[in-house]
């Protein structure tokens, strides 16, 4: 499948920055500080906040930083998008395709693969689906997209991708997979569950595909909400 050249933003060092400091709050630091808020309000105040506001509140957090800090970026592109309409809609059906078919090759060479396990992240989102159904619906189709396309779509992607194509693609896979897993690996210390980053290679290069022959993070994003509705439509079927 031919990329075509379609320019795309490379964050000067003040968003890159912006982009650290996004991820590390995300991933770190607004959890922590939640469940904290929360202990302290039980201790001090006799105040319980609920198990489904403490899942909500880290989300709500990151979401409205991600518009804070990358206001402008997400304008501008969602201008690109419907002004370019015809081809935003062409890129996210060719990422499909191309999701599609990694998904198929990925499959098969972790079935083919001795001792692969369950994803413990796709276990917890089962979880969650089954007690939390509304806020999962509304983390996974409509915050964490916003959040994770921005960041390893718009800032990783697309500022190394400016400078070497293949290191845009490969760290931004890497560093997506790992934003999902690392957690588990250190919760259980099991250093092999990060072997199943391979199962996050299809969206992630077929996402950064969108993004790159689109022009607009919008595209991924729209892609990211539709891989996560119909995932969480699938688990709450299957509970």
């Amino acid at each position: 499948m031919k990329e075509e050249q379609t320019p795309i933003a490379a964050f000067p060092a003040k968003g890159i920055f912006k982009g650290i400091f996004l991820l590390v709050m995300y991933l770190a630091v607004f959890p922590v500080l939640t469940g904290l808020l929360a202990a302290g309000a039980s201790a001090w105040m006799n105040w319980e906040i609920s198990e489904k506001a403490q899942l909500l509140i880290p989300y709500y957090a990151s979401f409205l930083l991600t518009i804070v800090l990358f206001k402008d970026f997400l304008i501008d592109n969602l201008r690109v998008f419907f002004f370019r309409f015809g081809r935003s809609l062409g890129s996210m059906f060719l990422s499909y395709l191309l999701s599609y078919v990694m998904t198929i090759v990925v499959v098969a060479v972790l079935a083919a693969a001795a001792g692969t396990s369950d994803n413990p992240n796709d276990i917890a989102m089962g979880l969650l689906v089954e007690m939390y159904d509304k806020p999962m619906v509304v983390i996974a189709v409509f915050l964490a997209p916003l959040i994770e396309e921005t960041l390893f779509r718009g800032v990783i992607f697309g500022t190394i991708w400016n400078k070497n194509r293949f290191l845009g693609y490969l760290i931004s896979w890497l560093l997506f997979g790992a934003a999902h897993l690392v957690q588990y690996a250190v919760m259980y210390g099991d250093w092999k569950i990060m072997t199943l980053l391979i199962e996050y290679l299809p969206p992630s290069i077929a996402w950064a595909f969108c993004y790159r022959r689109s022009g607009s993070i919008w595209a991924p994003v729209f892609m990211h909400m539709i891989f996560n509705g119909i995932g969480i439509w699938a688990l709450a079927n299957m509970t």
